[in-house]
């Protein structure tokens, strides 16, 4: 038994192969580089989604406010100022017999940023 022992096992049989000396750990390197990229690529894009729901929050803001505005409701307009999102600036502008109202708001990531979302409406005066 001592001489079988000693004697070099063949490649299959039991024996596994260690990688090259230079390659140790990079499994694991490779690993933590692709789950830090996933994430960011991950953050970025639910920062985009958060974006386009702010836009679309300003566009909703000033449809309202000028809707408002054309049938001449103020205390409806103020309404709507106090609900525009955090942060936002609502202008309400009388154009002869249209009523445009413009929502600004800046978006940051981080200190990436200030991201200047815009929404306008238009609207036809209603006459009275």
């Amino acid at each position: 038994m001592a001489v079988q022992a000693m004697r070099p096992a063949r490649l299959g049989v039991g024996v596994t192969r260690r990688s090259q000396p230079g390659n140790r750990g990079m499994t694991t390197m490779e690993l933590a580089v692709g789950l830090l990229t996933a994430s960011l690529l991950a953050a970025i894009l639910a920062w985009g989604v958060s974006l386009v729901i702010s836009y679309t929050r300003c566009a909703d803001t000033a449809t309202a406010a000028a809707r408002y505005a054309a049938i001449g409701d103020d205390r409806k307009v103020e309404q709507v100022r106090q609900s525009a999102p955090a942060g936002a600036s609502v202008q309400v502008f009388d154009r002869g017999n249209t009523v445009e109202a413009v929502v600004t708001v800046d978006e940051w990531f981080g200190v990436i940023g200030p991201i200047h979302l815009v929404g306008t409406a238009t609207q036809l005066k209603e006459p009275r």
